[in-house]
Parts: structure tokens; C-alpha cells; sequence
């Protein structure tokens, strides 16, 4: 995986949710939908490089990129 995950800034948030996206409750959202939209957010200029890696690759950098922006159980028990 070339792209290093990075955490959402607290603008992109607010971006995803004026599309209708709540990252902390996105049990309604079409999964396929909410890992390029937030991809494309967090990697708007790698945009070629995103499109050349495989899916289950995006699915990672996806997680991560979660991970570090709402931090992990692990992380608020320290």
C-alpha cells in the first residue's frame, strides 16, 4: 500500500455530514459509497493511485483512515 493513512480533519467531517454522511453512525450508508467518498476527501490529490489499488487495499486504508480519526478503543484506554 503506497497511500499513508491520515486522520479526517474536523472540516472534512463536517463535509462528509452536509452530503448526509455520519462516519459514526454509517450503518445506513452504502458501504461502497462511504469508502470512495472519504478516500477521495482524504486523498483528493492521489486520486490516480487510489484508482489503480485494489479494492480490498482501499478497504484498509479505509479502516485506517477511521481509525485515526475517532481513535481506537485501545487509544482512549490510555
Amino acid at each position: 500500500m503506497a497511500l499513508k493513512a491520515r486522520a479526517l480533519k474536523r472540516k472534512e467531517i463536517k463535509a462528509l455530514k452536509a452530503q448526509g454522511i455520519n462516519l459514526a453512525q454509517a450503518g445506513n450508508t452504502d458501504a461502497q459509497e462511504l469508502v470512495d467518498t472519504v478516500l477521495d476527501m482524504a486523498f483528493a490529490d492521489k486520486q490516480d493511485e487510489l484508482d489503480e489499488m485494489d479494492y480490498s487495499e482501499c478497504l484498509k486504508l479505509f479502516k485506517k483512515v477511521v481509525a485515526l480519526t475517532f481513535g481506537t478503543d485501545e487509544q482512549e484506554k490510555n
